[in-house]
């Protein structure tokens, strides 16, 4: 059922209401009109999404809308006080006249479709109705008018027939035309009449000026002598005040300069008198420093002596050592028998060396990365069993000499130091085998990821994982990437490994962006070092595995062309606006809106880490516009380096190595710019599955390319959900934007 409803409602400005309301029946967002009428009475279309956004569809008694949204080019619906002019905003019912439902001649009628159909007709009337409401018409007692209008006739109006019956033309130029004589005649009668007022007013105009030019010129000659009268008095008064002032003057200076001259002798006194007394304080200081230098020294001589009697004390005790020695003697017994069980220990040893021998087989095969704890504990303990058994064997020789020599002090001490050597020596072999098995195994784990990388089955690892110590040192793994990249220090680092990086929840130009973290991987290394206009350096180029969870369109209009004023298509987007933060909102040909105010841009909302590394991508830019039409390829002119943000968007050659749907220009002769320097980032290459981009859900989306689709001049290229070439109307509001950089 629909209600009685007039399908529009009109809002008028008043310099602070956003929401505005419709009191009738839509069922989706496509059957509302909003129109907008400024201050000067110029009629636009607000853009649904970009402008205005509408609350809710399906209600019988209607909705609201909000308008303008933040990043809208509109502003609040404006009333000039000073004028009471005030912006309209019109919202109307808009729906095609067509009768959609088809019934057929037998089977059973659906009272839903039926109701339905209804609705719509009862829709399309109150459209109607409401037009006809604003047409001309005559009153039903006045039914038998012939309406009917007369032939078109320049320089006519219409009027009514002498006996009321219809409208007839009628000449308001032509010369025998007695209402145009008699309007004539009273048009010049005025004019003479005006012309003598003038005349009048004029002679009256120039005698005040007159009257009033002579009683000002009295005044002024009366007040300019009154004012040379004040002057004079005024400088005389004055010349005296500064004469008094000089003596007054002088006769500080003079009382000044008496009292420093006071004060200047009475310190010279004063410091001279504390000269003397600082003279006496200081010998009398220094006479009591000699002496107490001189008692040190005396107790110094003392102490010496003292020492020498120790030494000859020392000399009783040598005795008392070698007894030390032979307690030593029958500890090296007891070390004997404990190297009996050291050895047993080491037959243990041993057969875990076997079982360590064979785990080293099975880890050869696999990543360094995957090592475990209790594997490298085993590890440990073989290389010790090895390096143990030498250190035992250099001990029980030294113990042996202890035995040879009991009686030598100095021996002793020797033997001791050959002990802590052996020790030493022992650690360093441990050390020096270790790394030699790591770098073995090392090896073994790099010969796989070569044959997963040359298979295309390299899946990648964590680099905060593999390279923690590194990354903790750095900071963050952005600065230490950005590190490694500026020593020129790739080792370790594949295309395919990856990090995460984190985004904040923000609104982006009307998009309302959750929090998300995403899965970013290495997709080329220095993939075009030393190339472009100036030379681009040593680079990590990165792509998300997922994209932003909310689809962003290409453009706000279905549009690939560039404008006057970037006539580079992808520098021209709103994709590119609302990623890097910049207002490229500008009209292209024929008035068309291209690109968006992007405030600042989703890059704000990434970690301020990650964007004090981040650099620009520079490109290779075709041209795609012109002032007379719209292009379908790009031009041979035009084309030129640039920077594509430090968010950017891969070409099709660089997810596909060719040109699928945006090279077709070559066979009308047209040059393909991104030809000329774009080449498949090895990520995608051999592996299709890698081109499959998801939502943080895991369901896959397809996703926005940089280029312009050819022979069309409102597609964008873009890489399916499924992973093949595809190209899609630029307003497209299922398509979705990954985050590429480089750092």
């Amino acid at each position: 059922m629909i209600p009685q409803q007039t399908p529009v409602k009109n809002h008028w400005g008043n310099n602070s209401t956003t929401v505005f309301d419709f009191d009738f029946y839509i069922e989706n967002e496509e059957q509302l009109l909003v129109t907008h009428t400024d201050l000067e009475g110029n009629v636009t279309t607000p853009t649904l999404g970009v402008d205005y956004s509408i609350n809710s569809v399906g209600n019988t008694n209607g909705s609201s809308i909000n308008f303008p949204l933040a990043e809208s080019r509109y502003s609040t619906l404006a009333w000039d006080t000073s004028t009471d002019a005030k912006e309209l905003l019109t919202i109307s019912l808009d729906i095609p006249i067509e009768q959609p439902a088809e019934y057929n001649i037998s089977g059973d009628l659906n009272k839903k479709n039926l109701e339905y159909s209804f609705d719509y007709l009862t829709r399309i009337c109150q459209i109607i109705y409401r037009t006809l409401e604003r047409t001309m018409k005559v009153s039903e007692s006045d039914a038998d008018f012939d309406m009917n209008l007369p032939q078109p006739k320049a320089n006519n109006v219409f009027k009514w027939k002498e006996d009321e019956t219809g409208l007839e033309n009628y000449d308001i130029i032509g010369e025998n035309n007695t209402f145009k004589q008699g309007l004539l005649q009273d048009i010049a009668a005025a004019q003479q009449t005006m012309t003598n007022t003038i005349d009048a007013n004029k002679t009256a105009t120039d005698e005040a000026i007159a009257d009033f030019e002579l009683s000002v010129n009295s005044t002024l000659q009366a007040q300019g002598q009154n004012l040379q009268d004040q002057l004079d008095t005024y400088k005389q008064s004055t010349d005296a005040d500064l004469l008094a002032y000089k003596e007054q003057v002088n006769t500080t200076l003079s009382q000044t300069s008496t009292s420093l001259q006071t004060q200047l002798d009475e310190f010279k006194g004063t410091t001279t008198q504390e000269i003397t007394n600082f003279e006496t304080t200081t010998n009398s200081s220094f006479a009591a420093y000699k002496s107490q230098i001189e008692t040190d020294i005396d107790n110094f001589k003392s102490s010496v002596e003292s020492t020498i009697e120790t030494v000859n004390e020392a000399a009783e005790k040598i005795n008392d050592l070698e007894e030390a020695v032979q307690t030593a003697i029958d500890k090296a017994d007891e070390v004997s028998e404990k190297a009996d069980a050291v050895e047993q220990l080491a037959t243990t040893v041993s057969q875990q060396a076997d079982e360590v021998q064979r785990t080293a087989s099975n880890l050869a095969d696999k990543s360094l990365s995957n090592l475990n704890e209790t594997g490298q504990a085993i590890i440990d303990a073989k290389l010790e069993e090895s390096v143990f058994d030498a250190y035992v064997s250099s001990n029980n020789a030294a113990i042996s000499n202890l035995s040879d020599n009991k009686a030598d002090k100095t021996t002793v001490t020797n033997l001791a130091n050959t002990v802590q050597a052996n020790k030493e020596e022992a650690a360093e072999n441990l050390a020096s085998e270790k790394a030699g098995l790591i770098i073995l195994i090392k090896g073994k784990a790099d010969e796989e990821t070569m044959r997963l990388i040359h298979n295309g089955m390299y899946e990648g690892v964590n680099l905060e994982t593999k390279f923690a110590t590194e990354i903790a040192s750095a900071g963050s793994v952005y600065a230490w990437l950005a590190a490694r990249k500026t020593a020129g220090n790739f080792e370790g680092i594949n295309v395919g490994d990856y990090f995460y990086v984190s985004m904040s929840a923000g609104t982006i130009a009307g998009y309302s962006l959750a929090a998300q973290t995403f899965k970013c991987r290495i997709i080329g290394i220095n993939t075009y070092s030393k190339c472009g206009d100036t030379v681009i350096g040593d680079m990590f180029y990165i792509k998300s595995d997922q994209c932003i969870d909310t689809p962003i369109k290409w453009n706000p209009n279905d549009n690939n062309n560039g404008t006057g004023t970037q006539n580079n298509p992808w520098l021209a987007s709103a994709a590119y606006a609302i990623l890097n933060g910049v207002n490229n909102y500008a009209k292209g040909y024929n008035n068309v809106y291209h690109g968006a105010n992007g405030g600042n841009g989703i890059i704000s909302l990434l970690p301020s880490a990650l964007r004090s590394v981040m650099q620009q991508k520079r490109m290779l830019l075709d041209s795609r516009y012109s002032a007379s039409g719209l292009l379908t390829c790009s031009s041979d002119w035009g084309w030129g380096w640039g920077d594509g943000g430090k968010l950017w968007l891969p070409n099709e050659i660089e997810v596909y190595g060719c040109g699928v749907r945006s090279d077709r220009g070559l066979t009308s002769g047209y040059w393909f710019p991104e030809a000329g320097l774009s080449i498949q980032f090895p990520w995608f290459a051999n592996n299709c599955s890698n081109r499959v981009s998801t939502k943080s859900d895991g369901s896959r989306c397809s996703w926005w390319l940089s280029a312009a689709a050819s022979n069309h001049s409102s597609h964008v290229c873009g890489v399916s959900y499924t992973g093949h070439a595809n190209s899609y109307v630029a307003t497209n509001a299922a398509i979705y934007l990954p985050l590429c950089f480089c750092i």
